[in-house]
């Protein structure tokens, strides 16, 4: 079974959609995904701006589930609200 990881609720879509962390396998970084409106977020502070998310679905990337290991040295370490 996949084990997935969240940081919180999307501000994107009124808090409708879970973010859980996916890795881009293009620059093996981590980015918090909403599951309901696709949208990404690189970094903890960008849930915070207008401007910090973008559209998953419009990026030529392939993803992953990440490990707790990568998330620990990720900067969305002590962010995981669900395991």
């Amino acid at each position: 079974m996949t084990q997935l990881y969240y940081v919180g609720t999307c501000p994107r879509c009124d808090h409708q959609g879970r973010l859980y962390l996916q890795k881009d396998l293009t620059d093996r970084t981590l980015y918090a995904h909403c599951e309901e409106c696709e949208s990404g977020f690189r970094k903890p502070e960008d849930l915070k701006s207008p401007h910090g998310w973008f559209l998953t679905l419009l990026e030529d990337y392939e993803t992953e589930n990440p490990s707790m290991e990568e998330i620990s040295r990720s900067v969305w370490a002590g962010l995981v609200v669900r395991a």
